[in-house]
């Protein structure tokens, strides 16, 4: 069945039973609120992008700052006197800085210092001799009941063992056999403590590197347990590391008593091996004091009287300078800064508004639909934003170059042939020359309101966007940059030639010229490569450009082939009206492009059901026999409803996905419109013309228009027998009537002129295609000259046979060459096909 409504000659047994209309696709929620509402009409929403353009275009181009002043940074030589014109204050930061530094440096290094590791040694200590003496005594008990003076040596290895496990220290054999000789002795015990109370008291950091050089306080935070103290140590001889400890041990045992000998040497041994550091430096709380020591600085705030010289000319500016200069225009640009602001918005949007109105009334390929001016917005708004960041760092990068370089050179910089490049590519030329005139106006006055760079500005956006004409290739872009580059050069000379002529007799250094010609050359080759790096990003968000529709126009897409495998008639339906479009596109200079790369797409959705469609039948019974006419129609409307929700889900872009669902328009289904009229006659049934029309929308662009037009004059003209020109005119002419008549190209932008174009192209290309061919006689026998041997002269043994099936079912040709006789088939021939011409 042909999707314009034509006869089907498509029937069979497996026929889905429809009862129901298909469901309706979603409406779109219509948005709520004062707000939304407001921005769901067009021109709400091309108010607002006026609104933001002139906004944002007078935060990037508003200059508060004379350029005398913003030129000066640290380490250039001032060209002029600056004068307080007012009393004003302004912070000396390298005071500032200095009582920052010494607010920072007065904050001591905070130390933990953690008892709990000697409460715990002690601890153990304490609780080992217990155990030890108790077990002693149970042991001497033993051997004396035994018979025995003392323990065997083996008890007293197994006391030793568990003392040295509950002591938790690493004592050596020795020391234990003393310990078992002294039978762990209270007064062994008490001089032990004594000596580990000697590293309780003491300070001990694991290595003096990490105390501060020079001397100076620290603060010391006590840890014991939960209790939390904090105090300053000055004298850093309370703060010894792990060897000094065990010698200062060492020194104490020999001032002990000598009839404590014995237990002394024990006890040294035992207090040696509990030393641990105990003294940790914590750089996070130290951090912590020094930014709120920091926070408590007063700035230096200094007064500068009204006349006061800032600078003189000549001297090299210092921070000192930059600090005045900063304080002297801060002020300033606050009291001045909204009038200029609003004064620059207003000024922005009645140069937008006025370009706009006169590009809209004017010229007929400006860009029009709201998400076409959302990206020139936003392309104006970077373009301007990267051409304000060069401007500002001019004035830095400059003196770093030398060279004599003035930061004027840089600003040639500034990309705005790549915007006119985007605009090109995403629109199309006139519209790009309009964002070109405006971004470059806007650019003359970021530039000091310097008219000449606002004029190189537009040189350079119309000979990059001229540049980018008929490219379909991506490195014709750098093709094109090359070109801009080549213009801008000679442009950049030829205007500080013209400056140096309104210079009144200043003399600009020679080199000048050279940085000018440079930056302008660099500038058009970095315009290219940045347009390389965003046309992706447009991509992205829904623009189609040529390089994108040359992928799509590959024939391998997976959609277009399982619509040559699933429904090959329709494909190569698809694959002719690409041709018809994009030769009638070129002819009225549209989107050939466009148009057949949608032509291809057009009808994918009936992949979904390709039997119900005459193209994809050979001599198969009518499947629309066993439907209501009103069903019928159904079956073949749902093609656009899948074709726009398959394009949506492999994520088509959004015109060709606009294409799919406008390529019938809300046209009718004639065919089984007028079999349900004649239905309706003798039943007395009302018949609802809405149940046989496309849901649309109707086509809004020249391409859509052409690519309605082209489906149903391929359709069409496949029904006439023996083809001529006349005929085929006279079709196209009733067809393309018949269009007009029911409504819809009213919302399409063809004119007349061009619609007889369209006819004349249309005709061309279709006599093309079905061209008369002559028929081919047959050679009589005997007719072959004698040069030419007969199969019978032939050897036998030359001759090879290959026995191929007949695909088409024919049968084999006689043995004298003429073709078999005819057979009737079987079946009955089907119904002559018809083409529905709605």
């Amino acid at each position: 069945m042909s999707d314009t409504g034509t006869d089907p000659s498509i029937s069979g047994t497996d026929v889905p039973e429809i009862t129901e209309a298909p469901p309706e696709p979603p409406r779109t929620q219509r948005p709520s609120g004062p707000f939304r509402r407001l921005l769901a009409s067009d021109s709400s929403r091309r108010v607002l992008l006026l609104l933001i353009a002139a906004l944002s275009s007078a935060v990037l181009v508003m200059n508060t700052a004379p350029r005398a002043i913003r030129s000066l940074t640290v380490g250039s030589v001032a060209q002029h006197d600056v004068l307080a014109t007012r009393t004003f204050s302004y912070v000396d930061w390298a005071a500032t800085e200095a009582r920052l530094r010494a607010a920072e440096d007065a904050v001591p290094p905070v130390y933990h210092h953690d008892r709990s590791q000697s409460v715990r040694t002690q601890q153990n200590v304490a609780d080992a001799f217990s155990a030890a003496r108790r077990e002693y005594g149970d042991a001497l008990l033993g051997a004396r009941a035994e018979g025995q003076k003392a323990p065997s040596p083996d008890a007293l290895q197994v006391i030793s063992r568990e003392f040295a496990q509950r002591i938790e220290l690493d004592l050596d054999a020795a020391t234990l056999d003393e310990l078992a000789a002294l039978g762990w002795s209270t007064s062994t015990e008490e001089v032990t403590r004594t000596l580990l109370a000697l590293s309780h008291d003491k300070y001990v950091a694991a290595d003096r590197s990490v105390l501060p050089t020079p001397e100076r306080p620290l603060t010391v935070i006590e840890v014991d347990g939960e209790n939390r103290r904090e105090s300053q140590v000055d004298n850093y001889s309370r703060i010894l590391d792990p060897d000094d400890a065990r010698q200062a041990i060492s020194l104490r045992a020999l001032d002990l008593p000598p009839a404590t000998k014995d237990e002394a040497r024990v006890a040294v041994a035992i207090a040696r091996a509990a030393v641990r550091p105990n003294l940790t430096y914590d750089p996070v709380l130290t951090e912590s004091k020094k930014r709120a020591a920091q926070d408590a600085v007063e700035q230096v705030v200094n007064e500068v009287q009204q006349g006061t010289t800032l600078v003189r000319k000549g001297d090299v500016v210092t921070q000192h300078h930059v600090d005045m200069l900063s304080g002297f225009q801060e002020p300033d640009s606050q009291l001045r800064g909204t009038s200029l602001f609003f004064a620059m918005a207003a000024f922005n949007g009645l140069v937008i508004f006025a370009l706009y109105q006169f590009a809209t009334g004017f010229i007929r390929k400006f860009a029009r639909r709201t998400f076409e001016l959302q990206a020139l917005v936003a392309l104006g708004i970077l373009v301007l934003g990267l051409t304000r960041a060069i401007h500002e760092l001019s004035f830095l990068v400059a003196p770093e170059i030398g060279g004599g370089i003035d930061p004027s050179a840089l600003w040639y910089l500034a990309p705005i042939a790549g915007g006119a490049m985007l605009a090109r590519i995403l629109m199309n030329s006139e519209t790009a020359l309009i964002f070109t005139a405006i971004v470059a106006a806007f650019a003359g006055v970021m530039m000091g309101d310097h008219v000449l760079y606002s004029l190189y500005f537009v040189v350079a956006g119309v000979t990059a966007s001229g540049s980018m004409a008929h490219t379909r290739e991506r490195v014709n872009v750098l093709r094109a940059g090359l070109q801009t580059a080549l213009m801008s050069a000679a442009t950049a000379m030829l205007l500080g030639l013209v400056q140096a002529g309104l210079a009144a007799g200043a003399e600009a250094p020679r080199t000048q010229a050279l940085w000018d010609m440079g930056a302008a050359f660099t500038g058009g080759l970095v315009s290219a490569i940045l347009v390389l790096g965003f046309v992706p990003l447009f991509e992205v968000f829904g623009f189609v450009t040529d390089y994108k529709l040359l992928e799509l126009a590959n024939l391998n897409h997976p959609l277009l082939r399982n619509l040559m495998l699933r429904a090959p008639g329709t494909y190569h339906h698809s694959v002719i009206v690409g041709s018809l479009s994009e030769a009638a596109a070129e002819a009225i200079r549209c989107n050939a492009l466009l148009a057949r790369v949608c032509c291809y797409f057009h009808d994918i959705g009936k992949a979904v059901q390709p039997q119900y469609y005459i193209e994809n039948q050979r001599d198969a019974p009518n499947r629309h026999d066993r439907l209501l006419p009103k069903q019928s129609a159904r079956v073949i409307i749902s093609h656009v409803l899948d074709g726009a929700a398959i394009a949506e889900q492999y994520k088509l872009p959004g015109p060709i996905v606009e294409a799919i669902r406008t390529h019938h328009g809300t046209g009718v289904i004639q065919y089984f419109y007028a079999k349900a009229l004649t239905s309706a006659a003798e039943t007395g049934e009302r018949v609802d013309e809405a149940d046989f029309r496309y849901p649309g929308p109707r086509p809004s662009t020249r391409e859509q228009g052409i690519i309605m037009l082209a489906d149903k004059v391929e359709a069409a003209c496949r029904s006439i027998k023996h083809p001529t020109e006349e005929k085929i005119r006279g079709m196209i002419q009733r067809l393309v009537s018949e269009t007009i008549t029911d409504g819809q190209l009213e919302e399409c932008p063809l004119t007349l002129k061009e619609l007889y174009i369209v006819i004349d192209t249309f005709t061309n290309v279709i006599l093309g295609i079905y061209h008369q061919r002559i028929e081919y006689p047959g050679i009589p026998k005997g007719a072959l000259p004698r040069a030419v041997p007969s199969l019978q002269d032939v050897p036998r043994s030359a001759i090879i046979t290959v026995d191929i099936p007949n695909p088409l079912g024919l049968p084999p040709a006689a043995a004298d060459g003429s073709p078999a006789p005819e057979t009737a088939p079987d079946d009955e021939p089907p119904p002559p096909r018809r083409v529905d011409e709605a």
